[in-house]
């Protein structure tokens, strides 16, 4: 039973909004059933059909309801992707920067970007409009912190484990100016590799990471957003997608296809591993302790070569591999090398 308290300083759609997601997470609401009509909602919640109506337009943006023409509006599959998650606790506040000790000569001329100067600042007419805000708080006109204000980190932060899915803390988040700025920034974390970029998309995030030594792929999008197979046969180690409101389609990606994305990793192996340890248990004859504990090892072991596997083959694709050993030399010698330590592990023996 949802409730609603409108004593709260939380807005009455963001309230609903919060209590269908957790709803649809849990698996209350099953995936394909129609969420109750707007104005069936309204009357139960006693609130508003635009109440009801943002809710409802705030679970499509996440992927959480899909809106159907003259239908409505109905529960998507989230695949376990989204859990409900227990409040996080309230932010603790930044402790500010110490000031300039007593003594240190002052700046005669300041010919840094991105502040105000104070004195020219209008501020008896500003005053009219924000006089509280500015009279008690003029620090709000300097510079500020390098990595962004620290209350809207922690906002962010906050937004973005209840609306996203993302548990991060303020420190992690950095406020820039603009994507193409903060875009740039991050591809110096990547010295090589190649990007898969959306069909039709945003074209400036191409020439922000190919300026940075990135190569970049096309990967051409379909109604629900970037496929999953078609990104895995693009080659790319790097993606760039817009899950949520998609320049310039508005496309938003639903959260099945959200978890496709996440899940591209060599299943095949891995389910091939398990019929195998099957199989040797089967031949063996082992007793249920001894299948528990090859189940076990075995398991782990398929994990970690799940894992190397996958790292090689992202290692695979750098440019820092010379042009003779690109492609098929660099896989057989990858082979020759995974060979010999397998080798290793089982030993050799020598029968006379």
């Amino acid at each position: 039973m949802i409730e609603l308290d409108p004593r709260l300083k939380r807005p009455l759609y963001e309230q609903l909004y919060v209590a269908l997601a957790d709803e649809i997470r849990r698996g209350d609401r099953a995936p394909g059933t129609p969420l109750p009509g707007r104005r069936t909602m309204a009357a139960q919640q006693g609130v508003s059909v635009n109440t009801v109506d943002t809710a409802y337009q705030m679970l499509a943006a996440e992927g959480l309801a899909e809106p159907r023409p003259r239908s409505g509006f109905y529960v998507q599959k989230t695949y376990g992707m989204l859990h409900t998650r227990t409040p996080r606790p309230a932010p603790q506040a930044v402790v500010p920067a110490a000031p300039k000790p007593v003594g240190e000569p002052a700046t005669l001329f300041d010919l840094s970007t991105g502040s105000v100067d104070t004195a020219l600042f209008p501020a008896r007419s500003w005053g009219r409009i924000q006089k509280e805000l500015l009279y008690q708080r003029p620090e709000l006109l300097q510079r500020g912190e390098m990595q962004g204000d620290a209350p809207l980190r922690a906002q962010i932060a906050a937004y973005l484990s209840s609306y996203r899915g993302v548990e991060c803390t303020p420190e992690q988040i950095v406020v820039g100016a603009g994507i193409e700025y903060l875009l740039g920034c991050l591809a110096h974390l990547f010295g090589d590799g190649m990007a898969a970029i959306e069909n039709p998309g945003y074209s400036r995030t191409r020439t922000v990471l190919q300026n940075s030594g990135i190569s970049c792929t096309l990967v051409d999008i379909d109604r629900e957003g970037l496929p999953a197979d078609a990104l895995e046969k693009s080659g790319a180690n790097l993606c760039y997608l817009t899950p949520s409101h998609h320049f310039p389609t508005g496309v938003t990606m639903p959260a099945p296809r959200r978890a496709q994305l996440l899940r591209i990793v060599p299943l095949a192996a891995l389910n091939s591993g398990v019929l195998g340890t099957v199989l040797v248990e089967r031949t063996q004859s082992f007793t249920l302790g001894q299948s528990l504990g090859f189940g076990l090892g075995s398991g782990l072991g398929y994990v970690l070569a799940v894992l190397l596997v996958t790292e090689a083959r992202h290692r695979l694709r750098s440019k820092a591999i010379p042009k003779a050993f690109r492609g098929l030399p660099i896989t057989l010698v990858y082979i020759g090398v995974l060979a010999l330590a397998i080798y290793g592990f089982t030993g050799h023996s020598v029968i006379l």
